[in-house]
């Protein structure tokens, strides 16, 4: 499906970067998001907020919470002895929820009836060759139980093999990684290297914003990351809080409101997309494949849609949010790269010669810009090297 309808296929396929060695920074050829090094990209954030924007930065554990007569939170007592009063507080203490779980006591929703993927195996792998390519996109390969991700970076690759514990233990998840791996790993390097194990459970807080605290990130909740959500909801976070931030605790509980049934959609709606890649996969050698193509676990919004896209294609209507972390076109992207075939009365081109003309025209036209894109385009290697030769300071990108 993506072959058809975008030249940006063509441009995956052959391992080439989104941008020429020329364009400006953040503008692009066909559209792309960046991997970044988490630690590296935290410590950037850290001196732009500290050095140019004057925020001032206190370390410490969180020992008790200090709270007013209205339930506000009024400061946090840290076990370093320091105290920090505010009027807003923003809850980043992870799965913990310190704040928002531990004190106001907010509720978790969990999904795991309809996404049984709880745990992860993670390990960094070296490149056999300095200048081995990069990948294009990341890959993601299905297993007996879950899925592995393969992201190229510009040292290495970060592997994870995502898998649900009901299924697989933590010893045979790591193995189905290893033999992955060992496609290109030699086996005195893959047995140096060191495999950590991650556990989440899958689902989020009932409320995010309560009283004078809102929860962003892994506070708010977290589940797979087979299409970077929880990213694209930290982005979506700060932008609802920079764009409605309140001026006094009157509006602020406008704002909690619709912050709350903002996200709450937002949620729901990645709950659903991911199960699509579930429920219409044709895999059914193991447990876990049958039980997650069972229609007694998929959530009701995403049945009523797989029925009516029997009749008609996703369209607006399926996504009708001007913010839509998945717009309509993610829903095809899935339905049909998938295989999903409508047994209703779609429109076919044949019966209509002019709409079949148009349609000829458009792949027509798709062909010939993929032709320019790939004879142009650089590999995502020498893109990379051509910035860290622009931008000195920075050597990692």
């Amino acid at each position: 499906f993506a072959d058809f309808v975008t030249a940006q296929a063509a441009v995956i396929h052959r391992g080439l970067a989104p941008k020429q060695v020329s364009t400006p920074p953040y503008a692009f050829a066909v559209n792309y998001a960046y991997h970044l090094d988490a630690v590296r990209f935290a410590q950037l954030l850290h001196r732009q907020g500290v050095e140019r924007l004057g925020v001032k930065y206190v370390s410490g554990n969180l020992a008790s919470v200090q709270a007013k007569g209205n339930g506000d939170l009024e400061a946090i007592d840290l076990d370093t002895g320091e105290q920090v009063a505010g009027d807003l507080f923003i809850d980043c203490t992870g799965q913990r929820a310190l704040l928002l779980g531990e004190h106001f006591k907010v509720g978790f929703t969990r999904i795991k009836q309809y996404l049984f993927n709880d745990a992860a195996i993670a390990v960094q792998v070296p490149y056999a060759e300095p200048d081995a390519p990069i990948a294009s996109a990341t890959l993601s390969t299905a297993t007996k139980a879950g899925w592995i991700w393969d992201i190229g970076l510009q040292t290495r690759r970060g592997l994870g093999h995502v898998y649900s514990t009901a299924h697989l233990d933590a010893e045979q998840a790591t193995d189905l990684l290893k033999h992955y791996a060992a496609r290109t790993t030699p086996e005195a390097t893959l047995n140096q290297l060191g495999f950590r194990e991650l556990g989440f459970e899958p689902g989020y807080r009932n409320s995010f914003w309560v009283n004078n605290c809102v929860a962003v990130g892994l506070s708010a909740g977290f589940v797979e990351p087979l299409e970077a959500s929880a990213i694209a909801l930290i982005e979506q976070s700060a932008h609802l809080l920079s764009r409605q931030l309140p001026a006094n605790r009157e509006i602020m509980a406008v704002v909690a409101k619709r912050f709350n049934r903002k996200m709450q959609y937002h949620w729901q709606r990645i709950v659903e997309f991911l199960k699509l890649h579930y429920a219409i996969s044709r895999r059914e050698d193991s447990d876990y494949w049958r039980d997650a193509r069972s229609e007694a676990s998929w959530p009701d919004q995403l049945r009523e849609k797989l029925l009516l896209w029997q009749q008609q294609a996703p369209w607006h209507d399926d996504a009708p949010m001007v913010d839509e972390l998945f717009p309509s076109a993610s829903y095809q992207y899935v339905l049909y790269g998938m295989g999903f075939r409508p047994s209703g009365s779609l429109f076919h081109l044949n019966a209509d010669p002019q709409r079949k003309a148009r349609a000829d025209a458009a792949l027509h036209e798709k062909n010939q810009k993929a032709g320019r894109l790939c004879a142009h385009l650089p590999d995502n290697r020498t893109l990379i090297e051509a910035i860290k030769a622009r931008y000195p300071a920075q050597r990692t990108v």
